[in-house]
């Protein structure tokens, strides 16, 4: 589900700046509706608010009381309205405190990395990203070039409240890695039953560790010496049956990981054949 971050409310004759982010691989596309209508088909949409009302709020002021504010004592403050107002609330200006940054901390080259940065501010705040110096991005999500070996290092976006004129900053170091870019299970062999079977995980590129998946579940060592008929046992990325049997029939899958996340081969279907063997009397 999308994330939305904008404003709650506006005045008339203002701006309203909305971003929308969505966990993706590869990164989403993204419209913005309003009334059924297409208004942008960009992650931030800036909403002109021009609607005037029969009797329009033409001015709001502030009074104060005559004597200052002490600390520990009641202070109050008067909203001052011409015009028509359903609804009065009060908004302090403020922040922006520290900015949360959501993205990975490891990616594979030729992949994109993206940044969310949200800060809480009032009102809502500008947002930059910065590497090496240079501005990247102005806006809350951005969403990195094809990845390369060069690009590794820190990511700094930088919250700016236009009104406070104040600005916060925080960083996320991205390390980029050799890439996965293929796993796929081998066989030399045909599965029949009560017999050896081997399968094989070829993984092309660096790889932390594999593991197996039977039936989309993770294949369980414990299973193989619980149950003599579920004989197998795994070295270095190796699958041995020793022998495969009935029980072993299923969907196998190989997975390959790194620091930047795993990586499934395709399915296998495993169906071991029985031999049919005739006496000549």
């Amino acid at each position: 589900m999308p994330t939305i971050m904008g404003p709650n409310a506006a005045k008339r004759g203002d701006n309203a700046t909305f971003s929308c982010y969505a966990s993706s691989n590869p990164p989403c596309s993204y419209e913005w509706f309003f009334n059924g209508s297409v208004v942008s088909d960009t992650s931030e949409y800036v909403a002109s608010l021009l609607t005037e009302e029969s009797n329009p709020i033409e001015d709001v002021q502030i009074e104060t009381p005559m004597n200052p504010a002490i600390e520990g004592h009641f202070y109050n403050l008067t909203c001052n309205v011409t015009g028509t107002a359903e609804h009065f609330y009060w908004m302090k200006n403020d922040g922006p405190e520290t900015p949360m940054i959501d993205g990975p901390a490891f990616a594979e080259i030729g992949h994109s990395a993206v940044f969310t940065c949200f800060a809480k501010s009032v009102p809502p705040s500008h947002y930059s990203w910065w590497f090496n110096g240079s501005s990247v991005a102005n806006s809350s999500v951005f969403t990195t070039d094809p990845l390369s070996l060069n690009m590794s290092g820190e990511y700094t976006c930088m919250a700016y409240n236009n009104v406070t004129e104040n600005n916060s900053t925080n960083s996320k170091m991205l390390t980029v890695i050799e890439a996965i870019s293929s796993v796929m299970i081998r066989i030399t062999t045909v599965p029949i039953n009560s017999d050896v079977f081997t399968l094989t995980c070829d993984v092309s590129g660096p790889y932390d560790m594999i593991y197996w998946m039977k039936d989309n579940m993770h294949l369980n060592m414990t299973n193989s010496t619980a149950n003599p008929l579920m004989s197998y046992h795994i070295k270095n990325n190796m699958l041995y049956f020793t022998p495969v049997n009935r029980v072993n029939d299923g969907t196998y899958e190989c997975v390959a990981t790194n620091q930047a996340g795993q990586h499934k081969s395709p399915k296998y279907m495993l169906l071991s054949l029985s031999l049919c063997l005739q006496t000549a009397l």
